[in-house]
């Protein structure tokens, strides 16, 4: 008999102020389930409900075959569940066995076994038949690549169960029985994969079942065989997309965009509107329904790296903590950015000293640094040790999202002076708040993309008559 992981029994969930209804399905072991919807549609929120992150307003949730109550809080048994988004969690700069690795601290200093630790990656990736050298730096690695070893983390950090954040990897056919391959490797071993796309070829590739959403309900499913591909295809076509409609945008700051992208696929009336990104910008972003958002991480992640080249940050502010605990705040501020910091390899400790004290007067607080570790560090240290290391990158366009997670005003203050520092350095900065704030005047273009209407060159006060209109009708 096939063990439970999780089930849902006639879950109601808020998503947007819109509710999804009767959510019913069941994860056991081994099984490889994909869910198919149009963006905007909910489908990440079905994600957040297996990860613990969120409680139903109606039904029943049960892990191990055991009803969870929300009153008591998230149970110590939860499932181990490892979710793998758009936005890479991998180090680009440093190598594949760093990246994988255990670190280990005391008294400030990085620990590492780096003989016994190649050894192990080395023997993992060798179990996983996966090639990739074990040297080779995380940034120099496809899509593709990425992705497999995103999956290969998860299983290293423990995961009965795989959650992967809107699924939109193209790959060639060897690619994909590689992916097949290790899914397999993964499914014997009782680890279960819940994925979901708005891409119906990608979950026919891989999932082995595929549930159907569409107006807050999964109202279809269908097991993934060649006897039911008719069955699916009518399913597909059935699936409600809204027309959406959009005006010119305004002239912007410089007169040619260092990148313009092409959305025409998200409009069935088969329009199009070219979405143009310029160098110095900064760019505010009110996106009901998600679907910008959802667009620039299709485009420009690392599905689409060898079509747009530019390098791209996605900066979400709201699970924003790449923190290593036990390592001390100096540390975490250099790692990742290694070859700043160093000639030939070799740490230039006078470099790693401006380097510190570029930070402390930018953020104004030197005695962080004096600490030997990041264990209960300050929500806003950690926030501005990030913000730091973004602003060290070599990225062309910065897209910020979840800005409404800080509200005092000396973390707004400082979240400005990085936006404007950014763009002094050439960069594209896209900030996406929510329709229901009231942001300041603090951008160079206002943008305004949801169903009630589209526009995406407005100016301020379009942007506010835009927001106060969402709002008197949210009520």
């Amino acid at each position: 008999m096939r063990e439970e992981l999780f089930a849902a029994h006639y879950v109601d969930l808020m998503n947007h102020g819109n509710t999804i209804k009767h959510l019913n399905f069941r994860l056991f072991k081994s099984d490889i389930l994909g869910i198919y919807g149009t963006f905007s549609s909910g489908k990440s929120m079905i994600l957040d409900l297996v990860e613990g992150k969120v409680s139903p307003s109606r039904g029943e949730v049960a892990v191990y075959e055991k009803n969870v109550d929300y009153h008591q809080g998230i149970p110590q048994c939860w499932p181990m569940v490892a979710r793998i988004e758009a936005e890479a969690t991998l180090l680009g700069s440093l190598s594949v066995w760093e990246n994988l690795c255990c670190f280990k601290g005391k008294k400030g200093h990085i620990l590492v076994d780096s003989v016994g630790e190649k050894r192990r990656i080395q023997g993992v990736l060798q179990k996983y038949n996966i090639q990739i050298p074990i040297n080779r730096r995380v940034e120099s690695l496809s899509s593709y690549e990425i992705l497999l070893l995103e999956i290969i983390k998860a299983r290293l950090a423990g995961a009965e169960i795989i959650l992967i954040d809107d699924f939109f990897l193209k790959c060639t056919e060897r690619e994909e029985r590689e992916i097949q391959a290790l899914f397999a490797k993964l499914q014997s071993e009782g680890i279960a994969f819940l994925f979901t796309s708005s891409d119906m070829e990608i979950l026919e590739s891989y999932a082995e079942c595929i549930l159907f959403l569409n107006k807050g309900q999964i109202f279809s499913n269908a097991e993934n065989n060649p006897e039911n591909k008719q069955k699916i295809q009518g399913i597909v076509s059935s699936i409600f997309r809204e027309k959406i409609y959009v005006r010119d945008s305004k002239t912007a700051v410089v007169t040619s965009p260092m990148l313009t992208l092409n959305i025409e696929s998200v409009f069935t009336d088969g329009g199009q509107q070219p979405l143009d990104f310029y160098a110095g910008e900064i760019v505010c972003v009110a996106d009901v329904d998600g679907f910008l958002f959802d667009i620039l991480k299709k485009r420009l992640g690392y599905g689409y790296k060898s079509r747009y080249p530019m390098k791209v940050k996605f900066l979400n502010l709201g699970s924003l903590d790449n923190i290593i605990e036990c390592l001390s705040p100096g540390d975490n501020l250099n790692l990742g950015i290694f070859d700043k910091v160093s000639r030939a390899g070799i740490p230039n400790h006078k470099l790693i000293k401006c380097q510190e004290e570029d930070f402390a007067r930018w953020y104004g607080d030197p005695e962080l640094l004096e600490r030997n570790h990041c264990y209960n560090l300050p929500k806003r240290d950690r926030l501005a040790i990030n913000l730091y290391k973004t602003m060290m990158a070599n990225d062309r366009l910065l897209v910020v999202s979840d800005t409404d997670k800080y509200t005092d005003a000396i973390t707004h203050q400082m979240l400005k002076d990085f936006y404007s520092r950014e763009v002094e350095s050439g960069k594209a900065v896209w900030v996406f708040v929510s329709p229901n704030s009231k942001p300041e005047n603090f951008a160079d273009r206002y943008v305004v993309a949801g169903h009630i209407e589209q526009n995406y060159g407005a100016d301020y006060t379009e942007f506010t008559e835009f927001l106060s209109r969402y709002n008197s009708m949210q009520g």
